[in-house]
């Protein structure tokens, strides 16, 4: 699923995957470090990245230029009005913190204090969905 569906996994099969890496020793910073001492480059990326990049012998992307590049698509898909890119920005600083964002996401901190998904849903045009959608397949687009 981490190379053919990424955009479907869920936080919490993140986290449980997380977890058992963990436990056999493949932490974050020992991955990072090993990448580092092997190729030469430091890159900060998540454990996806990692599975991906040895699975698929694609280059390592870090995850904060991962989730630039898959946000800059978005914002390139139209012409978003103000408010529009206010809540596009803020999917990108939550994506920065967390791996991935999904819908139900959207009625949890920090976005329940502006209305929930029912109102982002009419800011987008009812098109929410989708481009919450598009943007979690874009993270992991070559």
């Amino acid at each position: 699923m981490l190379c053919t569906r990424p955009s479907e996994l869920d936080r919490a099969s993140l986290k449980e995957l997380k977890l058992l890496l963990d436990q056999e020793g493949y932490t974050d910073i020992g991955l990072n470090t090993a990448w580092k001492q092997w190729k030469n480059e430091d890159v900060a990326a998540d454990i996806i990245s990692f599975i991906r990049t040895m699975a698929l012998d694609t280059d390592l992307v870090s995850h904060e230029d991962r989730i630039i590049n898959a946000v800059d698509k978005i914002r390139k898909r139209k012409g978003w009005n103000k408010i529009q890119l206010k809540w596009i920005e803020r999917f990108e600083y939550q994506l920065l913190k967390e791996t991935i964002l999904q819908i139900p996401d959207l009625n949890q901190e920090p976005f329940n204090r502006d209305g929930e998904y029912q109102r982002l849903n009419k800011i987008f045009e009812n098109r929410l969905d989708e481009i919450i959608t598009t943007l979690n397949e874009n993270l992991y687009s070559a």
